[in-house]
């Protein structure tokens, strides 16, 4: 089994690719790249109570 570990900065390239290219359909549709950090923002922001 893979040992788990907290992700480093050197991690970022392997993972932006294939989201990159998961996403890529969508940059037409959404009229821009979605912005990594935003994700990180709305996973981190509390409920919006809905």
């Amino acid at each position: 089994m893979p040992e788990l570990r907290q992700a480093v900065a050197s991690d970022a390239a392997a993972v932006r690719a294939p989201t990159r290219a998961a996403y890529a359909k969508w940059v037409p549709v959404m009229g821009c790249e979605e912005e990594s950090e935003l994700g990180v923002s709305v996973y981190m922001s509390k409920p919006l109570g809905l």
